[in-house]
């Protein structure tokens, strides 16, 4: 069983699972064979804009035979945010009222997960996905440190995103059996990590 404390300090939840990131675990975070320099570029070394970095996206899924969908709108949680699940790439609900240099971030990461789908193989991607908590959070980084890439690249400061993954990882539905502070510490280390990227 895990037992969940909160903070009187923090304000945070303490998570007591028994599970620490592993080197091989972070070995994986910080695989960026899916990350493709074209979301962010165009063949002759032009930036994209937002706007730009969508368009790449939207056309990249169909050549992965993905497509967007926008979510209908709900009171639950699941509407608020991206989901990539076998062939479909699901927006938010509020995708149409978002910035659109937001919109771009949110692409940029989905189409990262699209390519995991394919390159891991969908059912062995799928099943890992959901049933190990180490394998979620690493396959997660990937695509957070592009993300964090996006914000870069889109003139945005990353700092608050990176300190919000690190703390709202652990509310995720397979993060039960992690150890909080291992979680927060290495999600800090492998997207900070990804601040350094340059083109």
């Amino acid at each position: 069983m895990t037992l969940v404390r909160r903070s009187s300090t923090s304000g945070t939840t303490s998570n007591m699972g028994w599970l620490k990131i592993r080197s091989r675990d972070l070995k994986l975070a910080m695989d960026d064979r899916f990350f493709n320099p074209a979301v962010f570029h165009d063949a002759h070394g032009k930036p994209r804009t937002d706007a730009e970095i969508i368009q790449w996206c939207e056309a990249e899924a169909v050549g992965l035979g993905m497509r967007g969908v926008i979510k209908p709108s709900s009171s639950l949680a699941f509407s608020k945010f991206g989901t990539t699940f076998y062939r479909s790439i699901l927006l938010p609900s509020d995708y149409a009222d978002r910035p659109l240099w937001r919109n771009a971030v949110l692409w940029a990461h989905e189409i990262q997960h699209a390519r995991q789908w394919r390159g891991y193989g969908r059912g062995r991607f799928a099943m890992n996905y959901v049933l190990r908590a180490r394998y979620r959070w690493a396959v997660e980084m990937q695509c957070y440190r592009t993300s964090v890439r996006a914000y870069l690249h889109l003139g945005h400061d990353p700092a608050s995103y990176i300190e919000r993954r690190a703390k709202s990882f652990m509310k995720s539905y397979s993060a039960g059996s992690l150890r909080a502070s291992s979680v927060i510490k290495h999600t800090r280390g492998v997207l900070e990590d990804a601040t350094t990227y340059a083109p």
